[in-house]
């Protein structure tokens, strides 16, 4: 009898799904910069164990925020290392350093939204718990299944 009522019970309670909080923490990530590594991890972890429409949301979600990491890492480089080739103080010079210092924020630009608006596509689909398409692309507008 009580294991009928417990049977009962995790019948009547849905499955609650962390894909659309990860969505969020991405979109927070941006900003917060550690937030975007417990995406990572998280997602990482449940990939694999996940129900079916949600194993393509974490696969989303993991490959947004290794590119991510990885092209702040490579913005992070490369502004370093133009600031510190940067050994002449004439005005020539720190007009050059400028100019590329405004293109690599350019590309930080370009980055956020394209995590952003992938992140807000998969939380649209995560509401209506509809799989991606193909999440092991990096097209910005991942498409339903």
């Amino acid at each position: 009898m009580q294991e009928h009522a417990e049977t009962a019970q995790s019948v009547a309670q849905p499955h609650k799904s962390g894909v659309p909080s990860n969505y969020a923490v991405i979109l927070f990530g941006i900003f917060i910069f550690p937030l975007i590594l417990v995406v990572l991890f998280e997602a990482k972890k449940r990939r694999t164990t996940a129900q079916e429409w949600e194993k393509s949301h974490y696969e989303l979600q993991y490959r947004s925020s290794v590119v991510f990491m990885l092209g702040i890492l490579a913005m992070i480089l490369a502004a370093s290392t133009i600031f510190l080739q940067a050994t002449d103080t004439s005005p020539l010079q720190v007009a050059h350093t400028r100019m590329w210092m405004g293109q690599i924020a350019n590309l930080s630009y370009l980055l956020v939204g394209w995590v952003a608006v992938r992140s807000i596509r998969g939380l649209f689909l995560a509401g209506g718990k509809r799989a991606i398409g193909n999440s092991r692309s990096y097209w910005v507008w991942p498409s339903a299944a």
